[in-house]
């Protein structure tokens, strides 16, 4: 019976110091991205309305990944549960500064686009009464636009350019990914106009890999 209980006591301290080394591991790592993301976020506020850094995009991705991955290992952690909530309020308040960057810089991003759909419908005005210009647009946009960004830059170029087809695109070159947003006036031969849109598009795809 002795022997039975010192057995059950080593592997109950075995068990104690495997969650104490884990809960350290798990603290410094919560500490060490902790202050990589309060470092990345102070420099991008301090950034202001600065173009968005595509560099610092891929940044920001790669840290809001670690930060994904290290809640769900701190989930399952055999460690003790007021441990584990006071990292999951640091990693809250990491995330929450992800959150308010990712949100100021699509709000950046928006205003970029808008601002060039303005001078586009500028531009365009300026050739009509030049007499040049032509009846369709391709422009691409800033990276990253969402398409909510790339819906009211059409607006603003269909009320401005009423009588012009336009192909609108933003790129995303972390995914690897292309957002396509077109509008075409009634009354164009749309034959013709797929086809150039279709061939500037291909060109776009082939830069973007």
């Amino acid at each position: 019976m002795g022997t039975f209980n010192f057995v059950n006591k080593v592997k109950d301290t075995n068990a104690s110091g495997k969650a104490q080394r884990e809960a350290q591991e798990l603290e410094h790592e919560v500490f060490r991205l902790s202050g990589a993301i309060h470092m990345a976020s102070s420099l991008a506020l301090a950034n202001g309305d600065k173009p968005v850094d595509k560099n610092k995009n891929i940044e920001f991705r790669e840290l809001t990944q670690k930060l994904a991955s290290l809640s769900e290992r701190l989930a399952q952690a055999n460690i003790s549960q007021h441990v584990r909530d006071r990292l999951r309020a640091d990693l809250g308040l990491a995330k929450k500064k992800l959150d308010d960057r990712d949100k100021n810089a699509k709000a950046s991003i928006t205003t970029q686009v808008l601002e060039e759909a303005r001078k586009l419908v500028e531009s365009c005005c300026s050739n009509k009464q030049d007499g040049f210009g032509s009846n369709y647009v391709v422009h691409v946009f800033q990276d990253e636009a969402n398409a909510k960004a790339i819906n009211s830059a059409l607006k603003i170029l269909e009320r401005g350019c009423p009588d012009i087809a336009v192909m609108a695109i933003s790129s995303d070159p972390v995914g690897k990914k292309l957002l396509c947003l077109s509008q075409v006036p009634k009354g164009f031969d749309t034959l013709q106009l797929e086809f150039i849109f279709n061939f500037r598009l291909h060109d776009q795809r082939c830069s973007a890999l």
